[in-house]
């Protein structure tokens, strides 16, 4: 039987545009055949990112019990990811480098309490509290998911119905909800569809800095981004230029940035006050030089 005419055609969306996180990376529709293959390039290395397996877990001291026994815990979770679709796996993927987080701290502590610390470790484990401060901060916010997989969008830039809290106009035109003051999604935050890494910086300033640069202004390229994203959370990028979470992670002033994270991404920190403050107080109190700041730089 034929449909009715005027009945609408439901429409399904395009393989690639679960890749898309800028309205500008969506090549549908694009006829200049030099612009859509650059677009289809950009999407293909970005799928071809999400699909990669987690390293290998670094070589430590020997596995303790209790590591095994927390990469077991894991296991029902990876197996329940299936091996059939591509979501499923993407899933698979950030289980099992959450396992090897998990093992990877137990082996520290081992470490630490035989008193036979590595150096390595020592790199690794400033990544790892960053990642564990992130995922409190997302804990905080109520983020639903894994802020780890790469085809997360935030909930505070989606359009429609959220599913988690927004913030409320209170008394006195005051924000009312119930996050960190600090983790308060900004105004920028709730109109820029974005992945939610950004909104788990307890740093509104940056936040807004890094979402005009990346999603708006388009000051980072797609090499820039993934780069930041390295610096931050990739334990496999090495520990210099980062940041170092050293108290609460909803606090700002418990946030340091260390001086190749500012000599690399200092232009992004215009008007950041609060991390650079923080990131002077925590070198006072090593004996260290205060740092005098640039636009753009840190010396």
């Amino acid at each position: 039987m034929a449909s009715p005419p005027n009945q609408p055609i439901a429409l399904r969306p395009m393989r690639h545009q679960s890749y898309v996180q800028r309205p500008k990376e969506d090549w549908a529709g694009i006829t200049d055949q030099k612009k859509r293959k650059t677009l289809q390039n950009r999407l293909n290395q970005r799928a071809r990112r999400s699909r990669q397996p987690p390293p290998p877990p670094p070589k430590t001291v020997d596995k303790s019990a209790a590591a095994a026994a927390a990469a077991a815990s894991y296991t029902n979770k990876e197996e329940a990811a299936s091996e059939g679709g591509e979501d499923e796996s993407l899933a698979k993927a950030v289980v099992q480098k959450r396992a090897l987080l998990a093992r990877f701290a137990l082996e520290a502590t081992q470490s630490y309490v035989t008193n036979r610390p590595d150096t390595d470790q020592l790199l690794r484990l400033v990544k790892l509290n960053t990642i564990n401060a992130l995922t409190a901060n997302a804990t905080a916010l109520r983020l639903p998911g894994d802020w780890l997989m790469c085809r997360a969008i935030s909930p505070f830039g989606l359009v429609g119905p959220l599913p988690v809290p927004v913030p409320t106009s209170g008394g006195g035109g005051q924000p009312r909800c119930c996050y960190p003051a600090s983790l308060t999604p900004t105004p920028l935050q709730l109109r820029i569809p974005h992945h939610p890494w950004i909104d788990l910086l307890p740093l509104p300033r940056m936040r807004d800095n890094w979402l005009l640069a990346i999603y708006v202004q388009e000051r980072l390229t797609e090499e820039d981004e993934v780069r930041l994203w390295d610096d931050l959370v990739e334990w496999d990028a090495g520990a210099g230029a980062s940041l170092v979470v050293w108290g609460e992670p909803s606090d700002p002033r418990s946030w340091e940035a260390t001086v190749p994270f500012l000599r690399q991404w200092g232009r992004l920190l215009d008007g950041c006050d609060e991390i650079l403050e923080a990131t002077n107080y925590w070198r006072r109190s090593r004996g260290e030089p205060c740092l005098l700041f640039t636009a753009g730089d840190s010396r």
